[in-house]
């Protein structure tokens, strides 16, 4: 079954995005943690905080992009605040997006991706 893998340090911002999202989604704390999560399963689309406890999210991105499993792989980058060069970095690296703000933003913005919400 095709899930949302969504990796960030924030359980509680993590679980209220699956929450709010209709597929299975599944949360990591840290890199590690997803990339093991990524090995077992089927995950179409990649949300990832871009300040994760055991490496950043561009180095996550950077691995995702080499893997051939989740190469093809649509990722937003999830970040603390609204920081606008750290954004454009992201979308540099060709990210689907970027995801930031408090519930009722984060809320909107995940409905401009075109997922499911419950």
């Amino acid at each position: 079954m095709k899930e949302i893998l969504i990796a960030d340090e924030n359980s509680r911002r993590a679980a209220f995005i699956a929450s709010v999202l209709a597929p299975p989604a599944h949360t990591a704390g840290s890199a590690r943690e997803a990339m093991e999560l990524m090995r077992k399963g089927d995950h179409p689309m990649i949300i990832i905080s871009v300040s994760l406890p055991d490496m950043d999210g561009f180095e996550l991105y950077e691995w995702l992009r080499l893997n051939p499993p989740t190469k093809a792989a649509r990722v937003w980058f999830l970040l603390d605040g609204s920081d606008e060069r750290t954004a454009a970095a992201c979308m540099r690296l060709g990210a689907d997006g970027v995801l930031y703000g408090a519930p009722a933003r984060l809320s909107a913005l995940l409905r401009q991706t075109g997922l499911p919400m419950r």
